[in-house]
């Protein structure tokens, strides 16, 4: 569904990665997402992150402006916050 989309794609959420990013790897590859994580920074748990296993993935067409992920306990994953544009 995404390899076909015609317009730009987020896809967001916790993807449960315990063995790192490299479980991903193959999803981002073939749908041609990145990850607006630049840095890998870690969100679970919540209480001291040691983990990147949520994530914001974006396709070509979208430009991400800022990502950070605040220090708020409220779950057990941190949550992500994203900035970005999408271009025309």
């Amino acid at each position: 569904m995404i390899a076909k989309a015609t317009k730009p794609v987020i896809v967001a959420g916790d993807f449960n990665t315990f063995w790192g990013t490299h479980e991903i790897y193959l999803f981002m590859r073939a749908s041609g997402l990145r990850s607006a994580n630049t840095l890998g920074l870690p969100s679970y748990p919540a209480r001291s992150p040691r983990v990147e296993l949520d994530f914001i993935l974006v396709s070509e067409g979208i430009d991400v402006n800022a990502f950070r992920i605040p220090e708020v306990r409220y779950s057990d994953h941190r949550p992500l916050i994203c900035d970005f544009e999408v271009r025309k």
